[in-house]
């Protein structure tokens, strides 16, 4: 079982896979020319019986950390403070 890939249990291998990741809904990307920052938010469907209009946020890849769940306009406020703070500087 050389080269394959796998976890090691008592001199034996055995393959672990890893769960899908749910492909985004929506995906925006916005780069700031004169800096170079790029940053790329993912809306992902949840699943809510009560909030349908509620995505998970993904952003550069990795969950959100100040707001893992949020609908299209909290995102866009975000979106927005984020670039008039960047115009400022």
């Amino acid at each position: 079982m050389r080269g394959t890939k796998g976890l090691p249990v008592f001199g034996c291998k055995f393959l672990v896979r890893r769960m899908a990741r749910k492909k985004a809904r929506f995906r925006i990307s916005i780069k700031d020319q004169r800096t170079g920052k790029s940053l790329k938010v993912e809306l992902i469907d949840a699943d809510h019986l009560f909030r349908p209009g509620l995505y998970d946020v993904r952003v550069n890849g990795r969950a959100a950390a100040k707001i893992p769940q949020a609908n299209i306009t909290e995102v866009f406020d975000r979106l927005r403070r984020w670039v008039a703070r960047a115009g400022a500087v």
